[in-house]
């Protein structure tokens, strides 16, 4: 058996950004500057630009005017999970933001939850049609890979995830899957 660990006393939300920190980087950023396009060939982003400036310089989002991350944030609900965890990383400080990437961030949040929820939970189970549970299990899981960089190597690692209602499930660290 292994032995026990204590992570603390750590504020639950450095933990929380320290694991979006490690999924992002067990997921990597190879398709950065890849946005979708129409089966035309057309952009499906009206504000690419943005995005590509934003990837490209490594900007903060409080560098951009609010007129601006308003006319984009339309286009957050279509980029991809790497896109949005190097958003959320670069700008992990959000706290601070002014309302609008206060509110950009809010948005880049919410799906990321869906894409991981996509990601580590299968398709038809019990927790892909309950959304709050769904939800409560992407944060553990979120969690778990902070906790598992604070205390070391997460290369193998297995943790036991639990949600209301539904039966525990083991998530591997290094697959990103349960």
């Amino acid at each position: 058996m292994a032995d026990a660990v204590t992570i603390g006393p750590l504020p639950e939300t450095r933990v929380y950004r320290d694991g979006l920190q490690a999924v992002q980087q067990a997921i990597g950023e190879r398709a950065l500057l890849e946005f979708p396009r129409r089966p035309n060939g057309t952009p499906v982003l009206l504000r690419q630009s943005f995005f590509q400036r934003l990837f490209n310089e490594r900007m903060q989002l409080s560098s951009f005017p609010d007129p601006d991350l308003i006319a984009a944030q339309a286009d957050i609900q279509h980029l991809s999970l790497e896109q949005l965890l190097v958003i959320c990383v670069d700008n992990k400080d959000g706290a601070g933001a002014a309302l609008q990437a206060g509110r950009f961030l809010a948005s880049v949040d919410e799906q990321i939850v869906r894409r991981l929820a996509a990601r580590v939970i299968p398709a038809g189970g019990p927790l892909a049609a309950e959304p709050a549970a769904a939800a409560q299990l992407v944060r553990q899981a979120v969690l778990a890979f902070g906790a598992q960089r604070l205390v070391g190597d997460g290369e193998g690692a297995q943790w036991l995830l639990r949600s209301d209602g539904v039966a525990p499930v083991v998530l591997e660290l290094g697959a990103c899957r349960l």
